[in-house]
């Protein structure tokens, strides 16, 4: 009868751990989902926050233990939460929201997300200078030459202090459709 007893609370706490992590793992999936729904962000992130609570009273987890199991719990909805940002062409968004987000990440999240956002930002400032400077320097009409050489370099003047942006800057001006027969420069 004691191995049946022992055999049954260890089931019970293994079928508690699976609900605990199901519960975050919810949260987390459904917060990042739903990145663009602030009242679903905060009730994501307060399910995950009373969840690693009550794992740490069970366990009788100190402060710095249940402090890094929040930060590796909260980490993946904030990377969703910025992923979705960046998706929709929002690198700006991302940036502020890890601002005030980055204390309650993992370590590991925010090396990662830094590295993400920079080169999304990046990307999304080459693009918009290089949309800016087909439209003040590129061709107007079908036929007028393309002077690639010319918008190359106002690029570069843009972009001057930000490399990484004018080499994606560059590429994108080069990937251009051609409108005119020529190439001048």
């Amino acid at each position: 009868y004691g191995s049946l007893s022992s055999h049954m609370v260890e089931q019970q706490g293994a079928f508690q751990n699976d609900t605990w992590k199901s519960k975050i793992e919810t949260a987390q999936n459904t917060g990042a989902l739903l990145w663009g729904d602030e009242a679903m962000r905060m009730e994501s992130a307060a399910t995950i926050g009373a969840t690693v609570g009550q794992i740490a009273k069970a366990k009788g987890w100190d402060d710095a233990t249940t402090e890094a199991a929040m930060r590796d719990a909260m980490s993946p909805l904030h990377v969703g939460i910025m992923n979705g940002m960046i998706k929709s062409g929002n690198a700006a968004s991302a940036r502020k929201y890890y601002e005030t987000n980055s204390a309650g990440m993992s370590i590991q999240a925010r090396a990662t997300m830094q590295g993400v956002i920079k080169e999304a930002g990046d990307t999304q400032t080459a693009e918009a200078t290089a949309d800016a400077v087909w439209s003040a320097v590129g061709p107007k009409l079908s036929n007028d030459p393309i002077k690639l050489f010319d918008m190359e370099a106002e690029l570069r003047t843009q972009l001057k202090d930000n490399p990484d942006a004018m080499k994606t800057g560059l590429s994108a001006l080069r990937q251009r459709p051609s409108c005119g027969p020529s190439l001048s420069g």
